[in-house]
């Protein structure tokens, strides 16, 4: 958490700062996407549901999603 936006960290990305379309099984309860840095810190863009079970939604190795 406490790595600089486009280093190795997480951040948290406002639902409505998504480019993409959100999936319509995607509560609308879920207000912030969890962003986690893979390969060459693309960000790996998801949620976390009930019982902390994290829900990768897109791979953006473009960085177009938000």
């Amino acid at each position: 958490m406490q790595a600089p936006k486009h280093g190795s960290g997480t951040e948290k990305i406002p639902r409505k700062q998504i480019k993409f379309a959100i999936p319509k099984h995607i509560a609308e309860d879920v207000e912030d996407f969890i962003v986690v840095r893979f390969w060459k810190k693309s960000p790996m863009i998801g949620y976390i549901a009930d019982k902390g079970v994290y829900y990768i939604v897109w791979l953006d190795k473009n960085h177009e999603a938000y």
